[in-house]
């Protein structure tokens, strides 16, 4: 009988490890760079929702900031109060820099329809009321979760889902905002970054931060204090860029190397190369040992340099993974093998 309840408890960890496995395939996700450390896992908690890991983490941020926020009709100030369209606006004008009407009816003028099925995270979701007017506001999250400020009972910002029955019945119609479409979707040609483009990358990312403690907590690392503050925030605002082959935009499109190269030539006017092969003979070589804030890291399959990253101390880096978006991870949870690291000379990293 023993026998027979070990064989059955075998076969069902074996068939859910499985499961775990096709899902995490067919997701497209590099399951080796999804860690604890991995501040999609963080929001995922926080908002109650799978993020796929090429979501915008600065929308993510922004909106975690606005939860617990209680309704207030016609406000829209985080922390004290907000009404619907007020939570919606705030946010998108945080993070993007976009304004949008004030009002839950006009501000459908706004956007593009989407069907239900097509949403995506940071699409609004309209509502209307039992006479057909719009009426109410949202933010999409994912696995038909979406965040809004609920005026009942004063509740304000919170996480609900698509499927309860009252906003399944009410619910009206996505839509994608059409100034953010033309900022984000466009085709880079080159990695040439005119006048035009960097005035456009410096507007894409909502940096905040000014303290260390504030650059420890949006960075997932521990800083010594001793960091120059600037480049810490040049470095914040990569954040959530998403992955592009060739480019290296802030708030647009990057890859790995191009991430360093833009943090670099943002901060310092530094040209370095957009290939972490080329990128590798630009910089001064240094031992693991000898890495501090500001060193580029560099990593290899079967011998050739692939990947790179940029170092920020307390054992992490900020990279962009293929696929995803500009993330924070521990430095020994990258799945190629440690190469070795540069530094970038006559450059200030620290005060």
């Amino acid at each position: 009988m023993k026998r027979f309840i070990l064989f059955i408890s075998s076969a069902i960890i074996f068939l859910n490890a499985a499961a775990f496995s096709v899902t995490a395939c067919s997701s497209g996700i590099n399951t080796n760079l999804l860690t604890e450390s991995d501040p999609y896992e963080k929001y995922s908690k926080k908002l109650n929702t799978t993020f796929k890991g090429n979501e915008d983490i600065n929308l993510l941020k922004e909106i975690c900031e606005w939860l617990g926020t209680p309704y207030k009709y016609a406000s829209s100030v985080k922390g004290k109060g907000t009404d619907c369209s007020g939570f919606v606006s705030g946010v998108y004008s945080a993070v993007y820099g976009i304004s949008l009407q004030r009002s839950s009816y006009l501000m459908i003028n706004d956007v593009e329809k989407v069907s239900q099925k097509n949403l995506q995270c940071g699409d609004i979701l309209f509502f209307t009321n039992s006479s057909g007017k719009i009426y109410h506001v949202g933010i999409y999250l994912g696995d038909n979760n979406f965040v809004h400020s609920a005026t009942s009972k004063n509740i304000g910002v919170k996480v609900d889902n698509l499927t309860q029955a009252y906003y399944k019945e009410h619910f009206y119609t996505g839509g994608r905002v059409k100034a953010l479409k033309n900022k984000t979707n466009q085709t880079i040609v080159d990695n040439s970054s005119s006048k035009k483009e960097s005035k456009k990358s410096d507007n894409s990312s909502s940096i905040k931060s000014t303290s260390y403690s504030e650059f420890s907590e949006v960075l997932n690392t521990k800083f010594s204090g001793n960091e120059n503050l600037t480049l810490l925030a040049e470095i914040e605002g990569w954040l959530g860029t998403p992955h592009q082959a060739g480019a290296m935009i802030k708030g647009v499109g990057t890859d790995a190397a191009g991430l360093v190269a833009g943090i670099y030539k943002n901060y310092a006017n530094v040209k370095l190369s957009n290939t972490p092969a080329k990128l590798v003979k630009d910089l001064k070589k240094i031992s693991k040992s000898e890495m501090a804030f500001g060193d580029v890291v560099f990593f290899e399959k079967n011998g050739k340099i692939i990947y790179s990253a940029l170092y920020l101390g307390d054992g992490k880096i900020i990279h962009c993974p293929a696929t995803r978006r500009v993330l924070v991870s521990n430095i020994g949870d990258i799945q190629f093998n440690f190469s070795s690291a540069g530094r970038v000379n006559g450059v200030k990293t620290k005060n």
